[in-house]
């Protein structure tokens, strides 16, 4: 495929604007340690707040997606980063270094000699080791749900761009026990991430709006485990959650932090369920003022509302 035919179509992932920021990214030299492995390009691109990722799926010189590490990227958007990936592959090719896929890389190796690998791999990059635990862990073992509290806490500490995709990867981790119905061992872990996330968030890591998004997709994941089962001390652990994130959320001033988390507890919750939440609610209003007990006041009537419903329908 032609390289003009490459580029319109480079442009037509991102956009004429974008493309000519990502143009002149690609000028200016920004794209570095630029690898081909398989059908995947991998590099790195100065951006504006610092060093970012940046990936492209490629198949037969046609171009499949492109993403980065960069807030922008979130969404399947092509940002000027991964433009300037694209470009500097169509037009130096050869400024990319080839690297065989890693399961060709590793397929001849032994045992020992992956155990030993990996042993390598852990002792230089310590924050692995919790990604090696979760993975030897068996479905019918029990999970220690405090490794994915680690997790997050590590995800915290990375560049406020890529804390919300760290925060998808963890949440995918479970999605194994998800698909083989296994609720409450994946809602116990959906809830310790969510109860970490909710613990660690402040907005000034967020101005883009991804982290909340992410943290909203851990509540909904939870919400629907919770739908799953009966178990009242465990309905009840994970509602208590929602709850901190429903008040972390009116503490910032409505944020939108996990909006699935306030559909629970409107939604969610049964009546003699709710005969715990209601106190805790009220206490909160009596502690503060303004906007907080407003917020806290319309929580409290959305819940009646929607038992008023359910009284005039029965």
């Amino acid at each position: 495929m032609g390289k003009e035919i490459l580029e319109r179509r480079i442009k037509s992932l991102s956009g004429s604007d974008v493309f000519l920021r990502g143009s002149q990214y690609f000028k200016n030299g920004y794209i570095s340690n630029a690898v081909i492995q398989g059908n995947e390009l991998r590099a790195e691109c100065e951006g504006s707040h610092g060093t970012y990722r940046v990936y492209a799926d490629i198949d037969n010189a046609v171009i499949k997606r492109a993403t980065c590490t960069c807030p922008y990227s979130r969404g399947e958007k092509t940002c000027k980063h991964a433009v300037a990936l694209l470009l500097a592959w169509v037009n130096n090719p050869s400024e990319f270094r080839r690297v065989d896929p890693l399961n060709k890389l590793l397929q001849n190796r032994s045992k020992e000699e992956l155990i030993e690998l990996i042993c390598e791999i852990v002792g230089n990059k310590p924050e692995l080791l919790d990604f090696v635990e979760i993975d030897s862990l068996k479905t019918d073992k029990p999970y220690d749900t405090e490794i994915y509290r680690r997790l997050v806490r590590l995800a915290w500490k990375q560049e406020p761009w890529e804390i919300s995709l760290e925060i998808d990867k963890i949440r995918r981790m479970p999605e194994k026990l998800i698909k083989n119905s296994e609720w409450k061992a994946a809602g116990s872990i959906l809830a310790t991430i969510l109860d970490e996330c909710v613990t660690c968030y402040e907005s000034e890591y967020d101005e883009e709006g991804n982290l909340a998004i992410s943290v909203d997709e851990v509540a909904s994941g939870l919400v629907r485990c919770l739908s799953n089962i009966q178990d009242a001390v465990m309905r009840e652990r994970w509602l208590q959650t929602m709850l901190k994130a429903k008040l972390k959320d009116i503490k910032l001033g409505g944020i939108d932090l996990a909006p699935s988390a306030h559909d629970a507890l409107i939604l969610k919750v049964t009546e003699n369920e709710w005969k715990a939440f209601e106190p805790q609610i009220i206490e909160q209003m009596n502690q503060t003022s303004g906007w907080e007990k407003e917020a806290l006041q319309n929580l409290l009537d959305a819940r009646r509302k929607k038992m008023h419903r359910i009284s005039a329908k029965s």
